[in-house]
This record gives structure tokens, C-alpha cells and sequence, in this order.
């Protein structure tokens, strides 16, 4: 009989299998190599986020100009197009970072020097991201004052807004949702493109339902909180322009500084009354009866340019508004003023904003602060003024951060709380201003 098939063999092969058996499921599973990605397609992810931010800025235009030229309805559909685009760039941009450091190796060139010029094209891609939100705020900031947005397309925004916001989380927690999520949304962008409104209306209310049912409704009616909050409080009646005259300068400057922005007064009628002084000309409005008491050297001749600024916070603090005044005095035959002609020149708004640029935030692994990326800008994209000077101050107010005349600073903050950052600058118009905002840091 052989060895192989004794009964006590076989019993002794069955334990041996078995022990084998039990020791490889006893043993963990080798962890999953960490997923990579090629160069190649995080080149492309950056050409479709370049691309879409074109387009959304494109949109932005088109509905600012479509608001100036009385087409509501053109205005809507532009808004619509700008915002399914920055929900498609968010979406991207979010993990973008991430694979960026997860480059799959290129054959005889260092991971690190393949790494390089992929953060500092997403360095500029986030930076070209940061205005245009600024300006998609704006414009949308514009036509709620203006009436324009109703109901139905507050809705619309609200739903594509909260898509940026959930979407991320819903990869994780839910991947085949997410992707019904982005598929409407590009279908969203698509409907829009070719004109179809109709359709575009019936795709965002699929999209609500779907968010609303995955039990997201709050974050559509957070971003509904938040449009509403951007229309702000009606505009308060400006106070009258101050009679004392102001600090001697290359123009007069009336300055106007309610505790709020206010929408600047009506242009002066004309026929002006003048009241002569030693040393300066009051001007009194025939109708509204504000005055103005313009220095004698400021006039050449017998005209003067006049700037009426309107600030929020007083005089150099956050500028809103500038004008330009010509005014002109008329004199009788023996040289005494009989009168003064004003007449509206130039004007221009402001919305001067300190913003972090999108994902900029790091956090040190050892807790020693948080670094990030500050932009300064004019949300209604006007580029006439010099920055002179950033101050960053920590909560206990003292500073610890101070730069010259420039559009963003790096900065890496090192305590928790609430510290302020502060740009100054002037228009060229020799205007001043001071800009503040608050940055919360939980370190």
C-alpha cells in the first residue's frame, strides 16, 4: 500500500491544508497602493478649468452689459451660465491639489520637477478663480438691487450653488449619486448653451428633487439665505455734503460718509447762488439747498473741479463712490459773482474686497499656524488705483505682518482668533481709502 493513500496520510494532508488555509486568512490584506495619476490628465483637468472659467467670465460680461442695455431676461440666462460653470470648476479644483502631489512618475525626470510647473499653473488657475467669483458676486449683487433676479431664478442659483458645496462630500459618501449630480449639471450647462431655457428649468428642478431627497435641502436654502442676504438693506437717504471746507488739495473733495453705503445725491441743479469769503467761494444748490465751500485756490479762472466722495466707516476708510464736478461762477461787469453753474462730470462706483484665494489654506502638521493667499481687488473689475500698503494685525492687536504695494500677499497667520487685515491705498483721482476685513483662524 502506498504512503499517499494511508488513511493516516490523508488525515494529516487534509489538517496541513487546512492550517494553510487558516493562516492566509488570518493574515491582513496588503493595503492598496495609493492611486496615481498621469501628467496628462491632470493637464487636461487644468485646460477644462481654464476654459470654463473663460466662459464663465464671458457670461459675466455679456449679462452686466445685457443689465445696462434693458434685457432682463438676457441677464438671467447669462447669470444661469456663469454659475452651472463655476459649480463644474469647483468640483474640479477641489481635489485637484491633492492629485497634483499624487503625479504618477515620468520616465527619467524627478517626480518633484514634474510636480513644479503643475502647482504654479493651478497657482494662476485659482488666483484667475478668485476674480471671477469676485465678479460673479458683484453682478449678482447688482441685478438683486436692481429687481432683476425674481423668484424662479433665485431658486435656479440656489440649487446650482449648493452643488459646489455638497458635491465633495457626496463623492465620498455617496460616488453613484455624485455622478447623477455632475451629469445633470453638465446637462444644466448644456440646455444653456444651446439657448433652451425651458429645459435648463426642467433639469435644476430634477436636480432639486434628487438634492432634496438625498436630504440636502438645508444647503439650497443656506444659498438662498445668502442671495437674499446679497440684495442688502434699501439704501439709506445721503446725508447733505459737509459745509466746512476741506483739507487743501490739487481738487476740492466734498466728502459724504454715512455709516452705510448710501446711493450718492442727485446731480446740483444749475443757477447756483454764490456766497464770497476772504479766502473761499460757498456754493448753495437752488433746489436740494446743500452748499459747498470750495478754497479760492482752486479755482482757475473761474472754474473749479470738484470730487464728491462717498465712504463707509468716514473719511478714508472704505471709498463707494467718486464724482466729478465742473463748476463755473459767473460774474456781472464789475467782477462780483452773481452765480454758479455745476454740472456732473465723471463718476464711478467701488467695491473694493479683501478675499482668500480658493483651497489656498495649509495647515502646519505640527499646529504652528496657517498659511494662505490674500487678494485685493475691485469686484466691478475697475483697475484706476495704486495700493499703498497691507497691515495684519493678530487679536491682541498688534501687528505682525506689513506689505507694500501689491494686489495679494502670502501669509502665514500663527495664533487662533480673530485677526484684521487692512489695505490702503488711492484712486487716480487722489481719492484715499482703507479697506478691513476679519480672519478667523482656529489653529
Amino acid at each position: 500500500m502506498s504512503i499517499s493513500n494511508h488513511p493516516v496520510s490523508r488525515l494529516a494532508a487534509a489538517f496541513f491544508c487546512l492550517g494553510a488555509i487558516s493562516a492566509a486568512l488570518a493574515q491582513p490584506a496588503e493595503p492598496a497602493a495609493p492611486v496615481e495619476y498621469p501628467r496628462s490628465q491632470l493637464e487636461t483637468e487644468q485646460r477644462i478649468m481654464r476654459a470654463n472659467i473663460d466662459d464663465a467670465n464671458y457670461h459675466i460680461n455679456r449679462g452686466i452689459n445685457a443689465v445696462s442695455a434693458g434685457l432682463p431676461e438676457l441677464a438671467k440666462v447669462s447669470m444661469l451660465r456663469a454659475t452651472g460653470r463655476v459649480a463644474q470648476i469647483e468640483s474640479l479644483m477641489k481635489d485637484h491639489p491633492e492629485r497634483i502631489e499624487r503625479v504618477a512618475m515620468v520616465l527619467f525626470t524627478p517626480r518633484e520637477e514634474v510636480r513644479k510647473p503643475l502647482r504654479a499653473s493651478f497657482e494662476k488657475i485659482r488666483d484667475d478663480f478668485g476674480a471671477l467669483e469676485q465678479a460673479m458676486y458683484a453682478f449678482r449683487k447688482d441685478m438683486l438691487r436692481k429687481g432683476i433676479f425674481g423668484e424662479e431664478l433665485k431658486e435656479q442659483v440656489a440649487v446650482l450653488d449648493s452643488v459646489t458645496k455638497i458635491l465633495p462630500g457626496l463623492k465620498q459618501q455617496d460616488p453613484a449619486l455624485a455622478a447623477k449630480v455632475s451629469s445633470l449639471v453638465d446637462q444644466i450647462n448644456e440646455a444653456l448653451a444651446n439657448g433652451d431655457t425651458a429645459k435648463a428649468a426642467e433639469l435644476i428642478t430634477q436636480l432639486e428633487s434628487m438634492l432634496k431627497a438625498a436630504g440636502k435641502g438645508d444647503a439650497i436654502e443656506s444659498a438662498k439665505d445668502q442671495l437674499n442676504a446679497q440684495a442688502g438693506p434699501p439704501a439709506p437717504a445721503a446725508p447733505a455734503a459737509p459745509t466746512t471746507p476741506p483739507a487743501p488739495a490739487e481738487a476740492a473733495a466734498a466728502v459724504i460718509a454715512p455709516a452705510a453705503a448710501a446711493a450718492m445725491p442727485a446731480a446740483p441743479a444749475p443757477g447756483s447762488k454764490v456766497t464770497e469769503s476772504a479766502d473761499s467761494i460757498t456754493i448753495t444748490d437752488p433746489v436740494t439747498g446743500e452748499t459747498r465751500t470750495i478754497p479760492k485756490s482752486f479755482f482757475h479762472g473761474n472754474e473749479a473741479t470738484v470730487y464728491e466722495t462717498q465712504y463707509i466707516g468716514g473719511e478714508g476708510q472704505k471709498l463707494t463712490a467718486e464724482r466729478e464736478l465742473k463748476v463755473s461762477l459767473k460774474q456781472d461787469a464789475a467782477g462780483h459773482f452773481t452765480g454758479a453753474d455745476q454740472t456732473t462730470g465723471r463718476e464711478r462706483e467701488w467695491d473694493f474686497a479683501i478675499a482668500e484665494t480658493p483651497g489656498a489654506r495649509k495647515f502646519a502638521d505640527d499646529g504652528s499656524g496657517m498659511a494662505t493667499q490674500l487678494v485685493f481687488a475691485d469686484t466691478k473689475r475697475k483697475t484706476d488705483f495704486k495700493i499703498a500698503e497691507w497691515v495684519i494685525k493678530n487679536p491682541a492687536g498688534q501687528e505682525v505682518g506689513r506689505f507694500g504695494a501689491q494686489d495679494k500677499v502670502d501669509f502665514k497667520f500663527k495664533d487662533s482668533g480673530v485677526h484684521t487685515v487692512s489695505v490702503s491705498g488711492e484712486t487716480d483721482w487722489g481719492n484715499k481709502f482703507t479697506v478691513s476685513v476679519d480672519i478667523k483662524v482656529a489653529l
